[in-house]
């Protein structure tokens, strides 16, 4: 008969995730992992997977918890200050998070071919990140806030590496220029 767990997977998971967002795939081991979640290399394989299962659960994780609640804000902003007000945030976030950058954008520049597993799940939550964005660029849209004329798509995929500029920048430990980063994108939004 299995014992039961003595640890809460989601908190081991959610450890996990900071652990690879501070660090990187590349440079957190099993010991490490094992470590910072205060379990043994068992219990770890047995509830987890491997390193790359873990890794790709702790991806979901971060788009769930993070990724996710920043779209819903962008929505849930008025029509005028939906996109501006929310790349604004991005150069003014100044907490722990932002000082490790975006796990995304993280995973983005660490995984090459090393990984193809990886780097699929990661281009996925790119893309549904750049999707989202998109549906909040034709309400805001549809509510006059951005001309008729412009591409959302487009839009879209420009705000997202704008956004993965601030936050390697950030991670690079500096400041985005605000004034002309906000100016360049107000006339994306003309």
């Amino acid at each position: 008969m299995a014992r039961p767990k003595s640890f809460e997977p989601p908190q081991a998971l959610e450890i996990a995730m900071k652990t690879f967002w501070r660090r990187g795939f590349h440079a957190v081991s099993i010991d490490d992992l094992i470590s910072a979640m205060s379990l043994s290399r068992q219990s770890l394989y047995d509830t987890f997977g491997d390193k790359e299962t873990l890794f790709a659960k702790a991806l979901s994780q971060y788009e769930n918890a993070y990724l996710t609640k920043e779209v819903d804000h962008v929505s849930s902003r008025q029509p005028g200050d939906r996109l501006f007000g929310t790349f604004a945030g991005w150069i003014r976030a100044d907490d722990q998070a932002a000082a490790a950058g975006c796990l995304l954008t993280n995973s983005l520049a660490e995984f090459t071919d090393d990984r193809p597993r990886l780097r699929m799940i990661v281009g996925e939550i790119n893309g549904n990140y750049e999707s989202k964005l998109a549906l909040c660029c034709r309400a805001a849209q549809e509510e006059g806030a951005i001309p008729n004329h412009k591409d959302c798509a487009l839009l879209a995929e420009t705000l997202l590496y704008i956004r993965h500029g601030i936050m390697i920048s950030k991670r690079a430990g500096g400041g985005a220029n605000v004034r002309a980063a906000q100016a360049a994108f107000a006339k994306l939004l003309q």
